[in-house]
């Protein structure tokens, strides 16, 4: 049922209100004109001996006429009961209306609080990824500064080696000054040997002068 409907009907039924209304109206006339038959039986009593069958009778009539009108708006009353009912009937499924729009708003409030429960999970699991990757980093900056101290390992390794080196070739050269030492001593003797041959030289040229003196010497000996 549409909204214009239901307009068209709560028109109607303000209509039917309105000649309600105006039948109480009419039943308070009928009621006073009720007090007034009560009052005109009482004259009628003391006017049917004065007045003659005829008359009394087109008041019968008019009586019975009023009696009808009376019914029929018994009847109208009735019908304005059960408009008042069918009125009241309305206002209770308006009602009911109005709680399925507060219970819709509730459920459009409710689909509202699970996207945003939604939302929230997925900026949970973003939060979550977020951590994992800065658990990474740490695992990153930690392997970056092994990698930086067997950095400094391998340089003082080289360093070492270096010093190893120096160190070979300090003993090669204290080899080579054992070796100048030994040669310096070879040639401290070849020395002191050349000055023993030069005595010997010197003893044999003596030896030869001695020789030839002697020779000189038999010469004279055998010429005296």
């Amino acid at each position: 049922m549409s909204n214009n409907e239901v307009r068209d009907i709560v028109m109607c039924i303000n209509e039917v209100w309105n000649i309600s209304m105006c039948i109480n109206e009419v039943w308070n006339i009928a009621m006073c004109i009720n007090e007034v038959w009560n009052i005109a039986m009482c004259i009628n009593e003391v006017w049917v001996k004065a007045m003659c069958i005829n008359k009394v009778w087109d008041i019968a009539i008019c009586i019975n006429e009023v009696r009808n009108i009376i019914m029929c708006i018994n009847e109208v009353w009735s019908i304005a009961m059960y408009i008042n009912e069918v009125w009241n009937i309305s206002m209770c499924i308006n009602e009911v209306w109005n709680i399925a729009m507060s219970i819709n708003e509730v459920c459009d409030i409710a689909m509202c609080i699970n996207k945003v429960w939604d939302i929230a999970m997925y900026i949970n699991e973003v939060w979550d990824i977020i951590m994992y990757i800065n658990e990474v980093w740490d695992i990153a900056m930690c392997i970056y500064e092994v990698w930086d101290i067997a950095m400094c390992i391998n340089e003082v390794w080289d360093i070492a080696m270096c010093i190893n080196e120096v160190w070979d070739i300090a003993m090669c050269i204290n080899e080579v000054w054992d070796i100048v030492m030994c040669i310096n001593e070879v040639w401290d003797i070849a020395m002191s040997t050349n000055e023993e041959w030069d005595i010997a030289m010197c003893i044999n040229e003596v030896w030869d002068i001695a020789m030839c003196i002697n020779e000189v010497w038999d010469i004279a000996m055998c010429i005296n």
